[in-house]
C-alpha cells in the first residue's frame, strides 16, 4: 500500500470504521518507513540520476515513520 492508497481509502471509510482507518494508517506508516529506508540506501549519483535532490532526500529520510507526507489531491 502506498501513501496514495491510504489517502484514497481513508476518504472512502465507512461510518464507525475507526479501527479500519487506524489499520490503514499503520500500514501506510510502515510502507512509508520502508520507502524512506530504501531511498536512504541510494547513493548521491543515483539520486541525481533519478531527479532527486540529495538534500531533500536526507530531510525526508530523517522524518519519523508516523510523519506521513501530506495528502495532496484528496
Amino acid at each position: 500500500m502506498t501513501v496514495t492508497d491510504y489517502t484514497r481509502r481513508s476518504t472512502m471509510r465507512p461510518a464507525g470504521g475507526l479501527a479500519l482507518v487506524s489499520l490503514d494508517w499503520l500500514r501506510c506508516a510502515i510502507e512509508t518507513r520502508r520507502e524512506r529506508r530504501a531511498l536512504a540506501q541510494l547513493d548521491r549519483m543515483t539520486l541525481i540520476d533519478i531527479g532527486l535532490d540529495p538534500d531533500q532526500v536526507a530531510r525526508e529520510t530523517a522524518r519519523p515513520f508516523w510523519d506521513l507526507p501530506s495528502r495532496q489531491g484528496k
